[in-house]
């Protein structure tokens, strides 16, 4: 990873995305490529590849108690389709939408993605409808937003995340 990674040589770099979104229109996989090129250094990517790789929070999911919809596409190559099923079994209450794709970063040119969008619509429980708003809203005065505006919930889901660096 540290010699291939940002060489203009893109063999490496394609060998990567290949793995991520294999499905992906040349377009994509040589907008993706030069991505990785430019961004991140090829020692974060390794030592980002490294740290990630060590992550285990299952023991940790149980503990979640928010709402959790868990997308997961069936023949990822990257992450394996079990471990999208473990992650949504292991936090209580949660929903595994299985997506019908190879993809890791799905594509909008493929069927699985307008039932993402639908799904992650549903969630937020902001409709189906893909229709942009005309006009969008305007922002909070600042004198209307409270110091903190967090949910117990939301407070519970943020000290959770906080203390996952430790691990």
């Amino acid at each position: 990873m540290k010699l291939g990674w940002g060489q203009e040589n893109p063999i490496y770099r394609q060998m990567f995305t290949s793995t991520f979104m294999p499905e992906a229109t040349a377009e994509d996989m040589d907008s993706f490529n030069e991505l990785q090129r430019v961004f991140p250094s090829p020692e974060n990517s390794f030592r980002t590849s490294v740290v990630t790789a060590g992550i285990d929070v299952r023991d940790r999911l149980p503990l979640v108690t928010v709402p959790t919809l868990v997308l997961h596409s069936r023949e990822e190559l990257q992450v394996p389709f079990e471990w999208g099923r473990q992650v949504a079994a292991l936090i209580p209450g949660a929903r595994l939408v299985p997506l019908s794709s190879k993809n890791h970063i799905l594509q909008e040119n493929e069927p699985a993605w307008p039932v993402f969008i639908s799904e992650v619509r549903k969630f937020l429980g902001v409709g189906e409808s893909y229709a942009q708003p005309a006009v969008a809203a305007a922002p909070p005065q600042p004198s209307s937003v409270s110091a903190s505006t967090e949910t117990g919930e939301e407070a519970e889901a943020l000290s959770l995340i906080s203390g996952m660096d430790d691990v």
